[in-house]
């Protein structure tokens, strides 16, 4: 390929050619084997970059081939078998935790040794606040957190080992992290607020959005990205019924999409009266703008809110009403809390029967658990009514023997 000039950048040598009517003109030049190899035309010398990045990856021996390049391909591929949700949850934990120690090296000069410096390292870092900015001083990652960045990092020497033929595994002959035999037992960090407290917080907010969004995450129990994915033509007035059908995503590119709901299936948010007041004036609100259609995202307009605005108004807020600051699914936790606690004191008040599995049956219909995962987490904020039926029981047999 005939080129006209060529030049140094971000430490390779880049061609220019002759333009092509959409504007590629540079290319990058390889020589391997006695064979010369001249890559397609791109259109600016960093496309050009990440080309030769790629190619050299699939063709140059494994000493050439760096970790984060190596990641990078494979989380391409896993965004081809898994829910965008599950790829970013795993490229945060990546970037956040991995990227930085072992990115620069290339894989095939990583030991065991590494692997046990950077689980030392990982040992020693410090929780994220529920803002996601702050850490949280004296609070280590759970072990289970750190053993999923553990399988992340010996998920991509797998990967090394199945495309780019690594022989060995050094995670995997290290081993994972394991939880101490003696460990220190701690107060459990508060995970809900209480009405109250919610009420409180609602109380500071005077922006129409942000009021109606928050109302809806604590009445309607949805997860964020159901909130955010929200249309107004899922909202019917006059039945009060809500479908929720969709959640919002984001793939590795940073592109944001719609796709099915974490169990895939569509479900009937019925909604209370103070939530139904809240979205139907925030609803008024939004047909004052000329453009309004049915189609508009609840909760932004032609195009849906960022998380990242989602997150950083909720810390605004959390902190102007001087509330116990917690995450986005807590509200999920808060309000189940509050209405099994408000069920057990009214059929305790009419001296009726508590049936614990037709509640949580009830409110996992609402909010897309499993029953059983609802009586995983929640059965033990019931009454421990079957274990006096049992008693009962046994005091009978000798009473009628």
């Amino acid at each position: 390929m005939k080129y006209i000039r060529s030049f140094r950048y971000k430490g390779i040598t880049i061609y220019e050619g002759k333009p092509t009517k959409d504007g590629r003109k540079y290319f990058f030049k390889k020589y391997k084997n006695g064979k010369h190899y001249s890559s397609p035309m791109y259109k600016t010398p960093d496309e050009v970059v990440i080309a030769h990045s790629k190619y050299v990856l699939k063709n140059d021996t494994p000493i050439n081939k760096r970790f984060d390049l190596i990641a990078d391909e494979y989380f391409e591929y896993l965004n081809t078998i898994r829910k965008p949700g599950t790829v970013n949850s795993y490229l945060k934990a990546y970037r956040t935790h991995i990227k930085d120690f072992f990115g620069k090296s290339y894989i095939n000069t990583l030991s065991v040794k590494d692997i046990r410096e950077w689980e030392e390292k990982m040992l020693k870092k410090e929780q994220l606040s529920s803002n996601g900015i702050d850490f949280k001083k004296g609070t280590s990652l759970s072990v289970d957190y750190l053993n999923k960045c553990y399988l992340i990092l010996k998920a991509i020497f797998d990967y090394a080992i199945k495309n780019y033929g690594l022989e060995t595994n050094p995670a995997f002959i290290y081993g994972g992290f394991q939880q101490t035999t003696n460990p220190i037992i701690k107060e459990k960090e508060r995970n809900y607020i209480t009405f109250k407290e919610f009420e409180e917080l609602i109380a500071v907010i005077d922006h129409p959005l942000w009021y109606a969004y928050f109302n809806f995450l604590w009445y309607a129990d949805t997860r964020k990205g159901e909130a955010m994915a929200l249309h107004w033509n899922r909202i019917n007035f006059e039945t009060n019924r809500i479908i929720i059908k969709t959640t919002l995503q984001v793939d590795i590119k940073g592109k944001i999409f719609e796709t099915t709901t974490k169990t895939n299936d569509e479900r009937i948010v019925m909604m209370n009266k103070e939530l139904h007041r809240v979205l139907y004036n925030y609803k008024l609100e939004q047909q004052k703008y000329k453009d309004f259609n049915e189609n508009w995202y609840v909760f932004g307009g032609p195009t849906p809110i960022s998380k990242t605005t989602a997150d950083r108004k909720k810390h605004e807020y959390f902190t102007k009403a001087g509330v116990y600051e917690i995450t986005n699914h807590q509200f999920r936790h808060s309000l189940t809390t509050e209405l099994i606690k408000r069920y057990v004191e009214q059929q305790q008040k009419r001296n009726m029967k508590i049936d614990k599995y037709a509640f949580l049956s009830a409110l996992a219909n609402r909010n897309g658990h499993t029953v059983e995962t609802m009586m995983k987490y929640y059965a033990n904020l019931f009454p421990d009514t079957e274990q006096e039926q049992v008693i009962d029981l046994l005091d009978s047999l000798k009473e009628t023997a």
